[in-house]
C-alpha cells in the first residue's frame, strides 16, 4: 500500500484533485499532522517508512496504542504522553450534559464512576444509561453487551417486541461476524475478510473501506468501529468453540500472540452473565454452563505460574481485573488461595478501574484476611477510595501502613489524607528515607490536622534519617503528639470504615514510655529492626548539643518546648 493509497483511499476521500493536494503534502510536510489512532505494530511497510521519516520527513506523527504494544513499537526519538484519564470533577461535568438529571444516579454508583475515568467507557456509560428501561452496568463487558443489544436492535426499522427473540433468529450472522473478528484478531488487523455484510443488523457495528486492489479495480472490506469491540465479538465466537480456550491461554505466553489475552476478561463476563441475556440466545445455556466450569479454575492455573519460568510475565493485576468482569466470588477465592492470601502489586500503575478491580477481589475473602504489598504503588484519588473500601479484609500490619500513607502523600491533591488518619487512629506512618515531596506532603497534612498527629518512623537495620525528613520533622514539631517506631499491628474493623468521626486513640495510649525500646532480644523480629536508625539535627538547627538524637529517645513534641534546644530534649 502507498502512501496516497493510505491516505485518499483507505480513510480520507477529498474532493479536490488529490495529486495535487498530495505534491502540496509533500512539499509542506512540515505542515502536515499524521495521526496514527490504535497501533499495535508497525508491520505495514508505509507507516513504518512514515515514522522513520522516510516519507514526509518533517511532518508531525501521533500515533497512540496501548501500554503492553508500547515495547513492539521500538520508537526512538520521540515524546511519550500518557493519556491519564478523567478527573472525578471532568467525570461529574461530562455526565451532567449528557444525561441531565440522571447524572446524580449514575454518580452515586461506584462502578460507573469508576468505569468513566476512560474517557472512551465514560461516553458508553452515559449511552448505556441514556435509556429509561436500561440497566445500569457494573463491569466494562456489561456496557458492551448493552451497545450491542442496542444496536441489534435499532438495527431494523420495524419495532422489536422481543429482543431476545430477533437476536435467536440472527444467530448465525452474529457468529459469522464473532468468527470473523476472532480471525482477525489473530492477524493483528482491524480488516475483517471473509464476510457477508448484506444484514443491516451487522453492518450496524462495521464501517466501510474502500481498497483498491488494481488499477481499475476496488473492492469494499469492513472493519469493527472501534477495536476493543472487535475483541468482544472474538471473545463471544470463541467460548462457541470451548476447545479452543485452552491454545488461546497458551498462546497468550508468546509474542507474536500475547495480545489475545484482552479477549479473556471479556469471556468471564459473558460466561457469568445475567440479565439482559446476550450468550443464552446464541449458545445453549448447558454448554455455556459445562465450560464456566473448568473456565475460571484453568485460567487461574495457567497464567499464575506462568510468573516464575516465563519471560513473558502476566501479573496479578490482570487476572483481578478478569475475576472482577466474572463477578464470581468462588473464583476470586481459588485465586486468593493459589497466592496464600498474599496479593502483591509492587511497583504497579493502578487506575481507578484496576483498583475497583483489587477491592472487589479482597472483599470477597470473608474468613481470611488478604496480606497486601503495595510498595512503590501509584494510585489516584479515585483509586484510593476503592482501596479504603476493602482495607476490612486486608491484615493491617507493617509495611502496610506506611505504603499507604506513602501513596496518599505522592498523590496529586492529598484529599484522602482524613481518611487515612481515621482508619490509622491519628497515626501518620512515614519511612526514614525517601523523596522530598514524601515529607512536604506530611508537613501539609500535620499542619491541616486539629489534634496533634502520633508519628511513626519506619525503618531498616543501619539505617540513618535522611535530611530531607529531619528538616520536614522540626517545622511542625509543635503538630506532633508523639514519635513512636512504626510496629502497629491492629486490625482494621468495618465500623472503622463506616464510622464519619476520625477515631482517637485512650488517652494513655498518647504517653507509652519509649525511652527503653524492645531491643532484639526481648522482641520479634520487627521490633528489632528498629534500633539502628539516628534523626539526625537538620541544618542550621541552633543546639546546646551537636550529638545526633538517638531514635530510641523518642522525643514528644510539646509547643512550649523552645525549637532551638528541642533537639536535647
Amino acid at each position: 500500500m502507498s502512501l496516497k493509497h493510505l491516505l485518499f483511499t483507505a480513510y480520507s476521500k477529498p474532493d479536490e484533485d488529490k495529486d495535487e493536494i498530495f505534491q502540496d503534502m509533500k512539499s509542506h510536510s512540515d505542515n502536515v499532522t499524521l495521526i496514527l489512532d490504535g497501533v499495535t505494530d508497525l508491520s505495514a511497510s508505509v507507516v513504518q517508512k512514515l515514522v522513520d521519516k522516510d516519507l514526509l520527513p518533517d511532518a508531525k506523527i501521533i500515533i497512540t496504542c496501548r501500554p503492553d504494544d508500547e515495547e513492539d513499537l521500538c520508537l526512538e526519538d520521540c515524546l511519550r504522553v500518557e493519556v491519564k484519564g478523567f478527573s472525578e470533577e471532568t467525570i461529574r461535568t461530562y455526565l451532567s450534559t449528557t444525561l441531565g438529571e440522571d447524572h446524580r444516579e449514575v454518580l452515586s454508583n461506584v462502578e460507573l464512576l469508576t468505569l468513566s475515568h476512560v474517557p472512551m467507557y465514560a461516553l458508553m456509560v452515559a449511552a448505556s444509561c441514556s435509556s429509561e428501561d436500561s440497566l445500569q452496568p457494573r463491569t466494562v463487558t456489561e456496557i458492551y453487551i448493552n451497545i450491542v443489544r442496542f444496536c441489534l436492535q435499532n438495527s431494523n426499522k420495524t419495532s422489536i417486541k422481543d429482543p431476545n427473540q430477533f437476536i435467536r433468529t440472527k444467530r448465525n450472522e452474529i457468529l459469522s461476524l464473532g468468527g470473523a473478528a476472532f480471525n482477525a484478531t489473530q492477524r493483528k488487523t482491524v480488516i475483517l475478510e471473509e464476510l457477508s455484510c448484506e444484514d443491516s443488523c451487522i453492518l450496524s457495528f462495521l464501517k466501510p473501506l474502500d481498497v483498491k486492489v488494481a488499477p481499475t479495480e476496488t473492492i469494499t472490506v469492513y472493519s469493527f468501529l472501534h477495536y476493543t469491540m472487535q475483541e468482544f465479538f472474538a471473545a463471544l465466537w470463541l467460548l462457541k468453540s470451548p476447545d479452543e480456550i485452552r491454545e488461546i491461554f497458551q498462546q497468550c505466553f508468546t509474542e507474536e500472540m500475547k495480545h489475545m489475552k484482552h479477549l479473556i476478561p471479556f469471556m468471564c463476563q459473558l460466561l457469568n452473565e445475567e440479565d439482559p441475556s446476550l450468550m443464552s440466545c446464541l449458545i445453549p445455556t448447558e454448554e455455556l454452563k459445562e465450560t464456566s466450569k473448568w473456565f475460571f479454575k484453568e485460567m487461574i492455573d495457567t497464567f499464575y505460574p506462568k510468573a516464575d519460568d516465563c519471560e513473558l510475565y502476566v501479573d496479578p493485576l490482570f487476572l483481578c481485573q478478569c475475576l472482577y468482569e466474572s463477578q464470581s466470588s468462588e473464583a476470586c477465592i481459588y485465586f486468593l488461595d493459589k497466592l496464600d492470601f498474599y496479593l502483591d502489586l509492587s511497583g504497579e500503575n493502578l487506575d481507578p478501574y484496576s483498583c475497583c478491580a483489587v477491592a472487589y477481589v479482597v472483599t470477597q475473602s470473608k474468613e481470611k484476611k488478604i496480606r497486601l504489598n503495595l510498595q512503590d504503588v501509584t494510585v489516584s484519588e479515585q483509586g484510593m477510595r476503592q482501596f479504603f473500601g476493602c482495607l476490612q479484609n486486608v491484615q493491617w500490619s507493617d509495611p502496610l501502613p506506611q505504603q499507604l500513607w506513602t501513596v496518599v502523600l505522592l498523590t496529586e491533591g492529598q484529599t484522602e489524607y482524613k481518611t487515612l488518619l481515621h482508619l490509622c487512629k491519628n497515626q501518620l506512618h512515614l519511612p526514614v528515607v525517601g523523596k522530598k515531596q514524601l515529607f512536604e506532603g506530611a508537613v501539609k497534612v500535620m499542619q491541616r490536622t486539629a489534634a496533634k498527629v502520633h508519628v511513626c518512623l519506619h525503618w531498616t537495620r543501619g539505617g540513618t534519617v535522611c535530611q530531607s525528613l529531619s528538616e520536614s520533622l522540626f517545622q511542625v514539631l509543635p503538630d506532633i503528639s508523639e514519635l513512636r517506631p512504626g510496629t502497629h499491628t491492629e486490625e482494621i474493623q468495618a465500623t472503622d470504615i463506616q464510622r464519619l468521626p476520625r477515631a482517637q486513640e485512650p488517652e494513655e495510649n498518647l504517653r507509652r514510655d519509649y525511652s527503653n525500646p524492645p531491643t532484639e532480644d526481648q522482641g520479634g523480629e520487627s521490633q528489632g529492626n528498629h534500633n539502628a536508625a539516628t534523626v539526625q539535627k537538620p541544618q542550621g538547627a541552633a543546639a546546646t548539643n551537636s550529638q545526633a538524637l538517638p531514635a530510641a529517645n523518642y522525643a514528644r513534641a510539646d509547643p512550649a518546648i523552645d525549637p532551638e534546644t528541642c533537639w536535647d530534649y
